[in-house]
């Protein structure tokens, strides 16, 4: 297998990991936000209700309009900064409505573009072995799940629930904007 095969396969590995450490890694932030501002846990459970919903409603849009127009780099690009932008909304929400928005704008923009790219990518680049590429690909999400179970709680131990935010958005745009091979 050659080098831009391989660079493609990590590429897409890293997009997955940019849908799964905001699905896995919001558990960790319930007890801290929930503490600080006076939430109910289901109020704050609504956050990624709508994180979810709206990347599932972005996924035809992006995959229609955005995708065939931009690319798959800029998509990727455009979805990373807009994820990064919506974490650092919610690191700064003070109330539910901010955290429902940032949830919104994270789902909207970063979710749907990192999975769409990548699952694009992969189809684009890989005829013969494409159902093994995939699953590698797809693993990486159980991968996020390790990832953000050791990384993310003792980084909001430590640092507090709005660092743990940024910390998101350094990842978001350090996973989306890495891939240059689409």
């Amino acid at each position: 297998m050659s080098k831009k095969y391989i660079r493609i396969i990590i590429a897409g590995m890293l997009l997955m990991l940019g849908v799964g450490i905001p699905m896995n890694g919001l558990a960790s932030f319930f007890k801290p936000v929930t503490e600080a501002t006076g939430f109910s846990v289901s109020q704050f459970s609504l956050v990624g209700s709508f994180l979810n919903l709206t990347g599932i409603v972005a996924v035809p849009l992006v995959t229609k309009f955005l995708l065939p127009k931009i690319g798959l780099r800029k998509t990727s690009i455009l979805g990373g900064i807009f994820g990064a932008l919506g974490f650092i909304l919610l690191s700064n929400g003070k109330s539910l409505l901010a955290f429902y928005l940032a949830a919104i704008v994270i789902g909207v923009f970063m979710m749907s573009s990192t999975a769409i790219v990548s699952v694009t990518l992969v189809n684009n680049w890989f005829r013969k072995s494409h159902g093994l590429v995939m699953g590698l690909v797809a693993a990486t999400i159980g991968l996020s799940t390790a990832i953000t179970s050791a990384i993310v709680p003792s980084f909001i131990q430590n640092y507090g629930w709005e660092k743990g935010s940024y910390y998101w958005a350094a990842c978001t745009l350090l996973l989306c904007s890495w891939e240059r091979s689409c």
